[in-house]
C-alpha cells in the first residue's frame, strides 16, 4: 500500500481563498498542499484556479482536486446557505445530471445521501454498492478471443509465435481461440477501479470494502486500455445491468488515476465551470418552457462583428408578437442595482447589433433581490433596454429549481 491511502477532505466554496496553515474542518491546508496545486497547475490548459501568495484562489470552477494526500472540494453557492456545504453539493450534483454532465446513477436519489459523504467519498460509496448488486445478482461471462498457450491444438495456429513458444515448450501449442470466462473488459475495468478506490479513498470502511470486492475482480486493466475500450463499449440485454457500475466505474477513473511526472504523483481534477453550467441549465429550462408556448429559441445565435471577430449572446427568444429579446447569463453576485459597465456594454451592443429593443441579464437571485430594468441614454431617438433579472436557483426545499423555465418565461414574456 503506498502513501496516498489515507486522504483527507476539505470543502470550499468557489472564489474563496486558501491560505497555507488555514485550517477547515478540523483539517490544516499545508504547504505541500500548495505546491502538489502548483504543480498540477502547470499540466493545465488554463487556470483552474489562481496561485496567489502562499495560497490559491479558487474561481468560477467547482468540483474536485485530488491531491496526493488531500482533496478539496470546490463547491457552488450564492450568498445563503453559505454554512450549508450539503445543500449545495446536493444541488451542484443535481446541476451537473441536469446539464448531461454525470450519469443519472451519479447523483443521489435522496438528497440526505449527500450529507453524509463529501463529493469524492459520494461517488466512491455509489460505486461500491453498483458493485455489490452486480455480486448478488451474478457476475457475467462472455466469449472473447484470446492468444495463448495450449495444450492441446484448439483455435487458429499463430505459426511464427508457436515455433518461438516451442523452443521452450514443445507440448504446447499457441493459438488463437475462444474462451468462456469472467475475464472480460468489464470486470478489468471495475478492478481497476476498485483498486484506485482501495488506495484512493479518505473513509476507512471505504477502502476495506473495496479491498473484499477486488478478490472478485483479480485483473485490472491498464488506465490506457481502459480508456481505449471506453469508446467500443456497447451495452445489450445481458450486460446493461453493468451499465451504472461501468459509468461510475468510468467517472472515478477519469480525476483518480494519477498523471505522472518523473514519478511523482501530483493529482488530479474533475473541474466544471459554474458559468456555462449556469448558461446550459437556463437554457435548457427555458427552451422547454418555451416549447410549450411555442416560442423559439435559439442558442449562441452569432453575427459578424469586426473582421473574423462576432458577436454571440447566449440566447435569444422571440415572442407571439414578434418581438425579439437578448438573454445573456452572469454566475456573479449583484449585491446593488448596479451591473458591471462590461456587462451593461455587451448588453447594448447585443441590442444595437441584433436589432432588439430588449436585452435581459439573468443573474442567481441573492435575498430579496427586486428585478428591474432602465432605458439606455443614447443620441436616437430609439428606445433600447437593458432589464435585471433575478434567478431563483433554489427552490424552497433547497433544491434545483426545476421550475425556472415557467417563472423565467412568465417575467421575460408575461406568459
Amino acid at each position: 500500500m503506498n502513501g496516498i491511502s489515507h486522504k483527507k477532505t476539505i470543502q470550499v466554496f468557489e472564489h474563496q481563498q486558501l491560505r497555507i496553515n488555514d485550517t477547515v474542518q478540523g483539517v490544516c491546508f499545508e504547504k505541500q498542499h500548495w505546491e502538489a496545486l502548483l504543480r498540477l497547475q502547470e499540466k493545465q490548459y488554463q487556470p483552474f484556479y489562481k496561485i496567489v501568495h502562499q495560497g490559491v484562489q479558487f474561481t468560477s470552477y467547482v468540483g474536485l482536486l485530488v491531491l496526493p494526500s488531500l482533496v478539496i472540494e470546490i463547491l457552488p453557492k450564492t450568498d445563503e446557505y453559505v454554512d450549508t456545504p450539503g445543500i449545495w453539493r446536493n444541488w451542484l450534483l443535481e446541476m451537473l445530471l441536469a446539464c448531461e454532465k454525470i450519469p443519472p446513477c451519479a447523483a443521489p436519489a435522496n438528497p440526505l445521501q449527500t450529507h453524509a459523504y463529501s463529493l469524492h467519498d459520494f461517488w466512491l460509496h455509489q460505486f461500491l454498492a453498483e458493485v455489490e448488486t452486480l455480486l448478488q445478482m451474478g457476475l457475467m461471462k462472455k466469449y472473447q478471443v484470446t492468444e495463448g498457450p495450449l495444450p492441446s491444438l484448439r483455435g487458429t495456429l499463430l505459426f511464427s509465435k508457436n515455433i518461438r513458444q516451442r523452443l521452450v515448450h514443445q507440448e504446447k501449442f499457441y493459438t488463437r481461440h475462444m474462451t468462456y470466462d469472467a475475464l472480460h473488459y468489464f470486470h478489468r475495468i471495475i478492478g481497476k477501479a476498485l483498486d484506485q478506490v482501495a488506495r484512493e479513498a479518505s473513509r476507512a470502511a471505504l477502502r476495506e470494502k473495496a479491498r473484499s470486492l477486488q478478490t472478485y475482480f483479480p485483473h485490472a486493466a491498464e488506465y490506457e486500455a481502459v480508456q481505449t475500450v471506453r469508446k467500443k463499449i456497447r451495452y445489450d440485454r445481458q450486460s446493461r445491468r453493468y451499465q451504472p457500475a461501468m459509468e461510475l466505474a468510468h467517472l472515478i477513473l477519469s480525476y483518480l488515476s494519477p498523471l505522472l511526472k518523473t514519478g511523482e504523483h501530483t493529482g488530479r481534477a474533475l473541474l466544471f465551470d459554474m458559468n456555462q453550467l449556469y448558461e446550459v441549465f437556463v437554457y435548457k429550462q427555458l427552451h422547454k418552457a418555451a416549447l410549450k408556448k411555442n416560442l423559439p429559441l435559439h442558442k449562441q445565435v452569432s453575427t459578424p462583428f469586426w473582421a473574423r471577430s462576432s458577436l454571440r449572446p447566449d440566447m435569444v427568444l422571440y415572442t407571439a408578437g414578434g418581438e425579439k429579446i437578448i438573454l445573456d447569463t452572469k454566475w456573479k453576485l449583484l449585491f446593488s442595482n448596479q451591473p458591471a459597465d462590461e456587462d451593461l456594454k455587451q448588453i447594448y451592443i447585443y441590442n444595437h447589433y441584433f436589432q432588439a429593443k430588449r436585452g435581459i441579464l439573468l443573474y442567481p437571485k441573492v435575498t430579496s433581490q427586486v428585478s428591474f430594468r432602465k432605458a439606455f441614454l443614447q443620441p436616437t431617438d430609439q428606445t433600447l433596454y437593458c432589464e435585471v433579472l433575478f434567478v431563483e436557483v433554489l427552490n424552497k426545499q433547497q433544491r434545483l429549481n426545476t421550475a425556472l423555465g415557467d417563472q423565467l418565461l412568465e417575467q421575460v414574456a408575461g406568459l
